[in-house]
């Protein structure tokens, strides 16, 4: 009963579709009002990618109080806890190891983890807003 979606136009896109399973949906690259709407239609965001600098889509996917799940070289892994408001994916546990056990979950946990990932969001992005206004507010002093 899983549906996967695959969104964006990267490089391994065709390679991925050639191979893909009938439960595997691709979309093109998305606006961030579309990306909005597909994140909804998600109960759980994977984002595997062990080259990402932060993953700015994790945290708009946490915003929207879904269950992500981030490969623990992302470095948006510093802002998930394990169990907590997300998954963390170490390099020695496969991917659909973990997935099944995010399916296992009783929905009531998925929705706590789902809002706890909410106030993570809104929390690291009150804290990087301060920061940012602080370091503009000291610059223009100079």
């Amino acid at each position: 009963d899983l549906e996967f979606i695959v969104v964006g136009d990267g490089p391994a896109r065709q390679r991925l579709q050639r191979t893909a399973s009938a439960n595997v949906r691709f979309q093109p690259w998305q606006t961030r009002r579309d990306l909005r709407g597909t994140l909804d239609d998600c109960d759980v965001v994977v984002l595997p990618s062990t080259v990402e600098s932060f993953g700015i889509a994790a945290l708009e996917a946490m915003a929207r109080q879904r269950v992500v799940i981030s490969s623990a070289a992302s470095g948006i892994s510093g802002v998930l806890r394990d169990g907590d408001n997300g998954c963390v994916l170490p390099g020695d546990v496969a991917l659909h190891e973990r997935l099944g056990d995010v399916r296992r979950l009783p929905a009531c946990e998925l929705g706590a983890i789902g809002l706890r990932a909410r106030q993570t969001a809104l929390e690291y992005s009150e804290r990087c807003v301060s920061e940012w206004h602080q370091l503009v507010s000291a610059h223009s002093r100079d």
